[in-house]
This record gives C-alpha cells, structure tokens and sequence, in this order.
C-alpha cells in the first residue's frame, strides 16, 4: 500500500475518500427513517461501490507488479467506465 501512495498520491487519497464514504453511506442506511431514504442512500452506495471496486482492481495491479505484466496487464483501471470497457 506505501508504495501505491507514494506512485500514485491522488489516486490514493481518492482511494481513501471513496473507502470512507462507503462507510458514512452504510451508517446514513441505518439511520434512514423511510424506504425512500433507503432508496437514494442505495442508489450513492452502488456508485461508490463501483468507484471502490475499480480502486481495488487498480491496486492490486499495483501490487502484483512485474508477473501481471507478463500476464498481459498494460494499463491501470482509474474508474468504473474503465473497468467496464475492460471487463466488456
């Protein structure tokens, strides 16, 4: 993880506001007073459940390093519409 912080320092603290907001949003889930609270809290979950997921992708490409370019791995997935096309 030091080492993806100090290649990439904004990626890491996007990474980090991201990872944090996934919890405030969780937090907001359980103090939601009516299913429509429900809802738009579920709705900004997915998005940043999305963002989280391609963050993690990208670090552990970090991590893995040199084999995973052996294993044909050329760039870093720096958000979700990046992992779609990917995956896609």
């Amino acid at each position: 993880m030091a080492d993806f912080v100090l290649k990439y320092p904004e990626d890491a603290h996007e990474y980090l506001v991201t990872y944090l907001s996934t919890f405030l949003l969780l937090m907001a889930a359980l103090e939601a007073r009516s299913p429509e609270e429900l809802v738009s809290v579920g709705r900004a979950l997915n998005k940043v459940a999305e963002d989280l997921e391609a963050f993690t992708l990208t670090f552990r490409l970090t991590v893995e390093g040199p084999e995973s370019e052996r294993q044909g791995v050329v760039g870093v997935i720096r958000g979700p519409d990046d992992l779609k096309r990917v995956l896609s």
